[in-house]
């Protein structure tokens, strides 16, 4: 994985000094995909908790995340970026406990894209291929309940995919700035841990330099 990171950090600097006319940014938004934890709630049962506490564990985690993006224009642009993205949550078990709920997500990308740029605007659609990482880990306060989730092996719940996708891009481009919104559909090659669903979406912010 590291070295998976390295070489896309290289390739996307490589895009952004060779590349004219074309951009190497950095900025922060918001990833948005479906984790399917219907199993993760069934053993959570084991705690003795209510279902309407463990309903309260949510399905789709808004990821703030920070990343890099760098696009490379070739008879077919080729668009690289790397999302890395963390959040925090704290989710009622019963009236006294609380389960602290970690969530983290790293998605390398690779896309060939067919663009259409009018004045501030632009639009990309095109095909391409990722791998997403990331991983739940769940601890409580509760010394017994810690110990629990220990022995269930839910304090921490990898995942791994990796994924072909075809995507759908709107920018809004206001001079070193370009605000993106940004959808993909998600046809799983492989995948361990728990299963992740079949689109992604994404709202950020970029500075060009």
């Amino acid at each position: 994985m590291k070295k998976a990171l390295l070489l896309t950090i290289l390739a996307m600097l490589i895009f952004g000094g060779v590349a004219r006319g074309e951009w190497f940014g950095i900025g922060g938004g918001l990833t948005v995909y479906p984790i399917e934890v219907g199993e993760l709630k069934e053993e959570l049962g084991g705690l003795g908790a209510s279902p309407p506490d463990l309903a309260g564990i949510p399905e789709l985690f808004p990821l703030p995340h920070l990343g890099l993006r760098g696009r490379l224009g070739l008879p077919i642009p080729i668009s690289a970026q790397l999302e890395v993205a963390q959040l925090g949550l704290n989710l009622p078990v019963d009236g006294e406990t609380d389960l602290s709920l970690g969530v983290t997500s790293s998605v390398i990308s690779f896309s060939l894209l067919g663009e259409l740029k009018a004045l501030f605007l632009g639009l990309a659609l095109g095909v391409g291929t990722d791998l997403i990482q990331g991983g739940l880990s769940l601890s409580s306060d509760d010394p017994q309940i810690e110990a629990i989730l220990e022995d269930l092996g839910l304090d921490r719940l990898p995942w791994s995919a990796a994924t072909i996708h075809g995507l759908g891009e709107l920018e809004l481009i206001l001079g070193p700035l370009r605000l993106y919104l940004e959808g993909k559909y998600l046809q799983t090659l492989s995948q361990s841990g728990l299963r992740i669903g079949f689109w992604e979406a994404s709202l950020g912010l970029m500075i060009v330099i």
